[in-house]
């Protein structure tokens, strides 16, 4: 899915079905943001990812999780489980 924030000087990603007169840009990698977005902090981390809003966000490590959408930290898996790299739910992790 590709979101977009409104921002920077060219239109080669203008949202033409909404917006013809707003020159947009693609969030950032492993981000999102919601409709009508105008700034680049609108771009939060995907689940699974933790960092700054606005961009450099990062994979969850192994045994790690983060479910909520933005600034959020990556959790630690609960007692004698573990989860892969990019969990995005407590449910990722499996018991030894």
């Amino acid at each position: 899915m590709l979101v977009l924030w409104a921002g920077g000087d060219t239109a080669s990603n203008a949202d033409t079905a909404s917006n013809a007169d707003t020159a947009c840009d693609d969030c950032p990698a492993d981000t999102t943001s919601p409709t009508g977005s105008d700034e680049l902090t609108d771009c939060v981390c995907n689940t699974g990812y933790s960092g700054p809003n606005g961009g450099g966000c990062s994979q969850c490590l192994p045994n790690t999780y983060s479910d909520t959408l933005g600034s959020s930290v990556c959790l630690e898996r609960p007692t004698n489980s573990q989860s892969p790299a990019g969990s995005d739910a407590s449910t990722d992790c499996i018991c030894n």
